[in-house]
């Protein structure tokens, strides 16, 4: 997965994961999987997981040495996608105070996550 960064000032509240609607109808092209993570809440973001639901590892760290913080936010694009890959996937976010959400989304239907 590749990640892109970019500043944006949100009002900050607790930590849950909501998906934005927004996506418009066409996701069956080659990066229906593609997301902007979005943090909103009020502590920065040190680790990032995504991984298919059906797996039952968490795989490599997204963010490595970058920081996600309150405000900002990131693309998460999938490089090797295709029509195929699956639409279901598990999220875990680890803030700088080691708090730890995660929650299962289908990135087929959602070109965005916001955590709060």
């Amino acid at each position: 997965m590749i990640i892109h960064k970019a500043s944006l000032k949100f009002a900050a509240s607790t930590a849950t994961f909501s998906l934005l609607a927004g996506l418009n109808a066409q996701l069956a092209h080659a990066d229906h999987l593609d997301f902007t993570l979005y943090n909103e809440s009020s502590k920065p973001i040190y680790y990032l997981y995504v991984s298919a639901a059906r797996s039952d590892t968490w795989g490599q760290e997204i963010l490595g040495s970058d920081v996600l913080y309150s405000g900002e936010y990131t693309r998460i694009t999938f490089p090797t996608q295709t029509s195929e890959s699956p639409c279901i996937y598990d999220i875990r976010v680890i803030f700088a105070d080691k708090t730890t959400i995660q929650d299962r989304f289908n990135l087929c239907e959602s070109d965005s996550v916001t955590i709060r």
